[in-house]
């Protein structure tokens, strides 16, 4: 059975659901670009170390919660690319 690893940046739309949080507030908050959190949510760019931790303080999880979403991702991707 193939895995199926998603984006992080499919978690993070559920996060924000599930806060009730809008992209553009969550980066508000964060101070940061909202073009930064949609690159993300479009999975055009991966989740860093930073935004891991900026996550985690946002929505009670853990850094490495995202980092190992990300990581999960990559290695699926790579493992893809090779079969």
């Amino acid at each position: 059975m193939a895995e199926r690893n998603i984006h992080p940046g499919e978690h993070l739309a559920s996060e924000l659901e599930e806060h009730g949080m809008s992209a553009a507030e969550l980066a508000r908050r964060l101070k940061i670009p909202a073009a930064d959190i949609a690159d993300i949510l479009n999975g055009r760019n991966a989740i860093t170390v930073e935004m891991a931790v900026q996550f985690a303080h946002a929505f009670g999880t853990s850094a490495r919660f995202w980092l190992n979403l990300q990581n999960l991702y990559d290695l699926s991707q790579n493992k893809a690319t090779r079969a």
